[in-house]
């Protein structure tokens, strides 16, 4: 999902004048006309200008500041399953070894007796 707050670079609670002013900066900067050997400018130009739309328009703002919202939840929480997942099998950097073979009563096991080795020291 584009998130048209960046690609205008102003914040999420931007009034209408700092998003019409961010728009027509970055419509300068992007115009197919100034960026002749730009294969990218005709591309930006017309993303610009629907986050433009989308932004100014309160009603379709408001549907789309939603939808962003739940996309950057969903990321974040794929972000975290990943980490989570790194950790719980051994792939984690800190540690080398893959308890995810193990059965619980091995995985207790192992745990007490590297427990108690340690006392004994």
């Amino acid at each position: 999902m584009d998130n048209y707050y960046q690609l205008l670079n102003i914040e999420f609670g931007a009034t209408a004048e700092q998003i019409k002013k961010a728009y027509r900066e970055q419509v300068k900067k992007w115009h197919p006309d100034k960026n002749a050997d730009n294969i990218f400018a005709d591309g930006m130009s017309k993303l610009i200008n629907h986050a433009y739309e989308v932004l100014s328009d309160p009603i379709k703002r408001a549907t789309y500041d939603k939808q962003l919202r739940e996309y950057l939840y969903v990321e974040e929480m794929k972000k975290a399953i990943n980490q989570r997942g790194q950790i719980y099998t051994g792939k984690y950097p800190a540690g080398q070894f893959d308890f995810s073979k193990m059965k619980g009563e091995e995985l207790l096991l192992y745990f007490l007796i590297k427990l108690i080795g340690r006392a004994l020291r």
